[in-house]
């Protein structure tokens, strides 16, 4: 259910209703959280990422408000909304830049080192995820190409390439396991997940493959494959 009022003389409310199961009061400061998802320990994308809270949130402190939970185990939630009104009269001289795109336009350019890659080969069935790497590949300079079956990954890696695999996919081998493959052929590789799985964490561990969490940072991952590429062109060690 949704309801909108009139708050004080400085704000307006909007509340949403749902009698849904509640949250529990420790999980309730969580789910404001990028990529938490209450009862969805497996990450499972059919049932979303977990973003919309946090991006709403997000939206509404930009604009100078609050975005607050209130539950019950048993009885619901409710969430309100609280914004404050706009002065319609404010002379144009007293108008602020919008904190929505400040930020965006005051980010900093940055000269990114080489990466020294002949080809990133990214292993990836999110199709927006996968045309994100292949922007920032673009940005760099890199040469990139994007399979979304672990199968077509093993087929198609080669000596010179970079490889980050996705771990969960839709069919065929696990990236993990396409991870373990490439790297026995001596081919630098890294995992890639959204999902926050201490036991993944260990698995790729006991491989020796680095696993990097969602959402990644374009400043993290060019450090990644620099560091993947100075590994690949670091000579053997002499027996």
């Amino acid at each position: 259910m949704l309801a909108a009022r009139r708050g004080d003389a400085h704000d307006v409310r909007i509340q949403v209703r749902d009698g849904g199961p509640g949250i529990p009061s420790a999980d309730q400061a969580r789910v404001f959280d990028d990529f938490v998802q209450i009862g969805n320990p497996q990450r499972n994308r059919q049932a979303g990422f977990g973003l919309g809270l946090a991006i709403a949130r997000r939206f509404t402190e930009a604009m100078g408000g609050s975005l607050t939970l209130r539950s019950t185990p048993g009885a619901g939630c409710v969430m309100q909304v609280r914004l404050p009104q706009s002065n319609a009269a404010a002379p144009a001289s007293a108008q602020q830049p919008s904190p929505l795109v400040s930020p965006i336009l005051a980010l900093p350019v940055i000269d990114w080192p080489a990466l020294g890659i002949t080809r990133l080969l990214v292993l990836e069935d999110d199709a927006l995820v996968a045309r994100a790497m292949q922007a920032l590949a673009q940005a760099w300079g890199l040469p990139c190409h994007v399979v979304d079956d672990g199968t077509q990954a093993l087929a198609t890696a080669q000596p010179g390439d970079v490889v980050l695999c996705d771990i969960r996919l839709p069919q065929g081998p696990s990236g993990l396991e396409v991870a373990v493959a490439l790297q026995q052929r001596g081919i630098a590789v890294a995992l890639i997940t959204g999902e926050a799985d201490p036991e993944l964490l260990a698995q790729a561990q006991a491989q020796q493959l680095t696993l990097l969490t969602k959402p990644v940072t374009a400043s993290a991952l060019h450090a990644l494959l620099l560091r993947l590429a100075q590994t690949q062109s670091a000579p053997a060690p002499s027996a």
